[in-house]
This record gives structure tokens, sequence and C-alpha cells, in this order.
């Protein structure tokens, strides 16, 4: 699962360059190397808007697979023997087949 780095609150304020402008750059340098697995060198040559885009649609990735997570373990606990139905039912078994392969006939 994607872990979102620096917030949208905290990506477009490094440009008035207040106080907290080093440690939201470099906090944007790590996330860069860290999270989307660039390269240091070519993180620090990136261009700030496209720092930024990227950083952006990683954080948006995350928070899509966020969701389909929590969406899927919304009350839906699945359990050994209906997933061992599925596997059957993907390999084309049957009822019967289960049956036999358990011990039951």
């Amino acid at each position: 699962m994607l872990t979102p780095f620096c917030n949208l609150i905290n990506l477009f304020s490094s440009i008035e360059y207040g106080p907290e402008y080093e440690y939201s750059f470099w906090n944007e340098i790590y996330g860069c190397v860290n999270y989307l697995n660039l390269p240091y060198d070519t993180v620090m040559n990136l261009p700030i808007y496209i720092r930024k885009f990227w950083i952006k649609k990683h954080n948006q990735r995350a928070e899509e697979e966020e969701q389909q997570a929590r969406e899927m373990s919304d009350g839906k606990r699945v359990g050994g023997e209906q997933l061992n139905g599925y596997a059957f039912m993907e390999q084309g078994k049957t009822d019967e087949t289960r049956m036999i392969e358990k011990g039951g006939i």
C-alpha cells in the first residue's frame, strides 16, 4: 500500500520561502527518493512544478488505494471455506469434486 507524503497544504506554501521552506523542501526530496524511488540526482534537478506534480499524483493514488481497501473491508470478512469455494470455482471444479477431495464421498 502506498504512503502519502507532503500534504497538499505544504505543497504550495514552500513557494513563499517562509520559515518552514527548508523543512518542506527536504521533506519533498526525501519523499520523492523514498516513496517514488527516484534517484536523488534526478529529484534535485527536477523543476519544482514537476516535482510537485509527481507528489500530488502519488498522494492521489495512495488515497485511492486506501479508499479501495476501506471499501473491501467494510464488514465483508471472507472465511477460509469461502476462499476454498472460490478457488475450486476458478479451477472449474464442481461441488462433487470438492466433496471427493475432502474425503466426503
